[in-house]
């Protein structure tokens, strides 16, 4: 399951998004799969434009996914992708959490995208890729594997990601 939306209200809130990113700090700087500057994981707690920003998510999943789950944000972080840098392949599943999203805060269409990979069947060679895109919301199953190919531009490319969790365990989630 992948679900892509765009927030209508990007251009008022995404500079005030990499505004905190910046100043919140690299604590997590190439310690995680993602190989370049990286917040804490609890950026929720640690700022109001970013709890905002995750009951903006969790009313995008409850609203658009029909989903009938008390949900709760486990972590949100922001990175900051310099030429070169990149995010190796991982999946969330064992983040207990049954969603993850990426949202692309400050980005051009020749940054590096977030290719989702087609493990099933590799030699098919359909993998998805998303293209970047201010204001694109991605939101998708933690068990799919995903990475980022090494920025190739001088632009930095700034997102924000995260896990949400709910009362149940993932295993007993279903997507469709």
């Amino acid at each position: 399951m992948i679900h892509i939306c765009f927030n209508e209200n990007h251009k008022n809130i995404n500079s005030i998004l990499e505004s905190e990113i910046r100043k919140l700090g690299g604590e997590k700087t190439n310690k995680t799969n993602l190989k370049c500057y990286m917040t804490s994981y609890e950026c929720h707690k640690l700022s109001k434009s970013f709890k905002n920003f995750r009951d903006y998510v969790l009313s995008i999943i409850k609203d658009n996914l029909k989903c009938k789950l008390n949900l709760c944000m486990t972590n949100i972080w922001g990175a900051i992708y310099k030429k070169g840098e990149y995010a190796i392949s991982h999946d969330h599943s064992g983040d207990r959490c049954v969603f993850s999203f990426v949202y692309f805060v400050n980005v051009t269409k020749e940054c590096s995208p977030l290719i989702f990979q087609n493990i099933e069947k590799p030699w098919e060679d359909n993998d998805t890729i998303i293209i970047p895109e201010n204001g694109k919301l991605v939101i998708f199953d933690p068990k799919l594997q995903h990475y980022v190919p090494p920025q190739n531009v001088d632009h930095e490319r700034v997102i924000i990601a995260g896990n949400i969790d709910s009362e149940l365990s993932p295993q007993k989630i279903t997507y469709q």
